[in-house]
């Protein structure tokens, strides 16, 4: 899903360059569809890269705590606790967005779909980093 949003991103960028400098007909509301494919991109990719434990890790403790694998089963654990805190706070937003009737400011697209896309995402993430600290070896 990352690969299409990321492909379409390109597409919509190269022709907004192309049609804003070689045609004078730049894409209206280009900015704002930016805005929501990055949002919807970092989200998406979000699950995978929980997954394949590639997240930014810095190794502050890895001295002073010498229990490897305890280490890492409290870490995916307490990632995964942040990571459902997270998604229960954006799925708050995607219920009140929808109750509002948010629109995005200049094509007046709905914002509801993409607080929940991320909502799904982060809960997918967490449920990932909850399961490998409970059965990851």
């Amino acid at each position: 899903m990352s690969a299409i949003v990321l492909l379409a991103l390109m597409a919509l960028t190269l022709a907004d360059v192309v049609g804003r400098y070689w045609l004078n007909a730049p894409i209206i509301g280009s900015f704002e569809v930016t805005e929501m494919m990055l949002a919807a991109l970092v989200f998406c990719a979000l699950p995978m890269v929980g997954a394949r434990g590639e997240h930014v890790s810095v190794d502050l403790l890895d001295s002073y705590l010498p229990a490897r694998r305890l280490r890492m089963r409290l870490s995916e654990a307490l990632v995964g606790l942040m990571l459902a805190a997270t998604s229960y706070a954006v799925a708050m937003k995607a219920l009140e967005s929808y109750h509002y009737g948010d629109q995005s400011a200049m094509l007046q697209w709905p914002t509801t779909p993409l607080f929940a896309l991320m909502a799904l995402m982060l809960a997918l993430s967490a449920l990932g980093s909850l399961l490998k600290a409970l059965f990851d070896d």
